[in-house]
């Protein structure tokens, strides 16, 4: 269940604080990223949080707890970065 839009409260460009990977890889130059580091970057970052619930399940957080926050690990945008190109 997701409790409110992905909208992030510090923009990611001048217009928009959307959650989406293609906006975080849109201004991957300001941070001087090449267009396939910023790729390489998202996909690592997904790989990782991919196994938020085992992590969260080791730590003894409640499977309430966990669903509770899932909204926030599993969405179209992590699986977007786990797929993309290098």
């Amino acid at each position: 269940m997701q409790f409110r839009p992905r909208i992030l409260s510090t923009l990611i460009d001048e217009q928009s604080g959307e959650a989406s990977i293609e906006l975080a890889l849109s201004v991957a130059g300001y941070f001087r990223l090449a267009p396939a580091q910023a790729r390489q970057t998202a996909r690592e970052v997904a790989q990782a949080v991919s196994g938020w619930s085992r992590e969260a399940a080791a730590l003894g957080i409640s499977a309430a707890e966990s669903e509770r926050v899932a909204s926030a690990f599993e969405h179209e945008e992590l699986t977007r970065a786990r797929t993309l190109p290098i």
